[in-house]
């Protein structure tokens, strides 16, 4: 991102000027390493080195904001990837990255100085003609792009998975293949209340339905094991109950499905 022509793993990339005269927009800030005064980890090749000597960045945006990047995309499905670096000190940022209004990944980009990265493939379905994304700050830091690349998505993509509570309206999804922890801000919660929610599939469930394996990632909530969506359904409800937990505690009710999974974030007061 705001840097010259290269070759990254085999492939061309475009110019930014190139990139901006077919149509792509983005309100981030260029940054331009250029002359790098750090080593890269791990060693990368001169096509990947031009690629990370230049980026889009937000400085200050404040958790969950950043900046955008659009650009004209026949509608379709699509595996995204992304390449960042670390080049200002170590573990400075985090990010989260949102396709098309979709939070497909959080917190990634954490990394030491020179450090840096490829994530993905997150799957973003276009249906507008416009290819939509945010690369915002999770909990540090300035958000960073260096750059991304696409790919057509198999006609035979895995179904996603979507977890959704109602206490705050949020909702998130992956890529079946792909596995997506979403740190959502959900209504803080107190020990024997509980939360009622709704576990979505983006694809109705063939006949027998399909079982959405559930979990959490700390002490504190208690989900049931499993939950069936009926065949023809798109949605399942369950309803997660407050056990234990103090002083803002942050526990993950997790949803899986086909090698994917979701995390919904809850705050026990």
């Amino acid at each position: 991102m705001g840097g010259p022509a290269t070759t990254v793993e085999g492939n061309s990339w475009l110019a930014m000027t190139d990139a901006v005269s077919r149509g792509l927009v983005t309100d981030g800030q260029k940054w331009t390493g250029a002359a790098y005064n750090f080593s890269l980890t791990p060693q990368a090749d001169s096509g990947t080195q031009v690629a990370l000597s230049t980026a889009i960045y937000r400085e200050n945006p404040g958790n969950s904001n950043g900046f955008q990047v659009s650009q004209p995309l026949a509608n379709g499905d699509y595996l995204i990837f992304v390449w960042t670096i670390e080049n200002y000190r170590s573990n400075f940022r985090n990010m989260s990255v949102v396709l098309e209004g979709a939070t497909v990944a959080t917190g990634i980009g954490d990394l030491p100085l020179g450090g840096w990265a490829k994530y993905g493939p997150y799957q973003a379905h276009v249906a507008d003609g416009r290819l939509d994304m945010s690369i915002l700050s999770t909990s540090k830091g300035d958000p960073m792009l260096a750059g991304y690349a696409i790919y057509t998505a198999p006609t035979n993509v895995l179904p996603r998975v979507q977890l959704t509570s109602p206490e705050s309206g949020s909702d998130f999804s992956a890529l079946a293949s792909v596995t997506d922890t979403s740190g959502a801000a959900a209504n803080s919660l107190s020990p024997g209340d509980n939360s009622a929610c709704t576990v979505t599939i983006l694809k109705p469930a063939p006949a027998g339905g399909t079982v959405v394996t559930l979990s959490t990632n700390g002490a504190g909530l208690d989900v049931p094991p499993r939950v069936t969506v009926a065949a023809g359904a798109t949605t399942a409800e369950f309803t997660v109950a407050v056990v234990s937990g103090s002083n803002n505690d942050r526990v993950g009710v997790v949803a899986s499905l086909n090698g994917s999974s979701v995390t919904y974030t809850f705050t026990i007061k």
